[in-house]
């Protein structure tokens, strides 16, 4: 056992683990995957976190739909968790469309924009 942990130690084993470049070979498969020297314009970067933060918003809005049927499954009646499981299901269809209509508008202008600073 002493042996084997003298080994592992050694400055032979450790010098040529770290003496690799840990980003060999990195450029590489980014070229390979077209992304070697693009330049990210700044419209391109606002579409990215425009259809990312409509995203998560769409999903939150989702599982609040779900939320709210399965509020309404389970109220056996009770009027008072079936009054707010139809409020939580009417706002987030509200919240879906607004979402929907928003990202439709944003794609339009950040669309507009690329056109136009091309």
């Amino acid at each position: 056992m002493l042996a084997s942990l003298l080994v592992l130690a050694s400055p032979l084993g450790i010098s040529r683990a770290w003496a690799q470049d840990p980003l060999e070979g990195l450029e590489q498969v980014g070229e390979q995957a077209g992304l070697k020297g693009e330049t990210t314009d700044l419209y391109i970067l606002i579409g990215r976190i425009v259809n990312i933060v409509f995203s998560l918003l769409g999903i939150i809005l989702v599982i609040l739909l779900i939320i709210g049927g399965t509020m309404w499954m389970t109220s056996h009646g009770s009027e008072e968790q079936l009054k707010r499981a139809k409020t939580m299901i009417k706002d987030a269809l509200i919240g879906i469309i607004i979402i929907v209509i928003s990202y439709a508008l944003a794609r339009f202008v950040v669309g507009a924009l690329a056109e136009a600073f091309k």
